[in-house]
């Protein structure tokens, strides 16, 4: 597991991975944030369904699901297929690398929230639970 390092620039980074029965989850530095993503089985309700559907927005997370697609960018090199459901820490109040550069400053203040690469993977075991009781 690496830790979130808040940056200027935008870079992906892959945080951290794992398997939970049939689920997927992986943690993202987007260098600016972290985001959460759980690969959604292929049998399963939420397979196949937009982010801002009735049902999907069930899903609690984060100030909500912000992602669902075919497509998951963990790296500049690695793009990984399938369908993926996933929210990012990038809300009011969550601490954003763009703070970091002196012309953007006040943008946020010394409280808003630097997430841990071990509070995302327990929202992520969190959504997995969730996920497991959908019919």
């Amino acid at each position: 597991m690496k830790e979130m390092i808040y940056q200027i620039e935008r870079k992906i980074e892959l945080l951290d991975t794992g398997d939970i029965d049939r689920f997927t989850y992986y943690v993202l530095s987007l260098g600016t944030h972290p985001c959460a993503y759980v690969k959604i089985p292929k049998n399963h309700p939420l397979f196949g369904v937009k982010y801002d559907s009735k049902i999907a927005q069930t899903v609690d997370c984060h100030c909500g699901l912000t992602y669902a697609g075919s497509t998951l960018i963990i790296s500049q090199f690695e793009t990984l297929s399938g369908w993926f459901i996933g929210w990012d820490y990038a809300h009011c109040f969550d601490f954003m690398g763009y703070s970091l550069d002196p012309r953007f400053s006040d943008l946020h203040n010394n409280d808003d929230k630097k997430w841990t690469t071990e509070e995302i993977v327990a929202e992520c075991k969190k959504v997995i639970e969730q996920l497991k009781g959908m019919k």
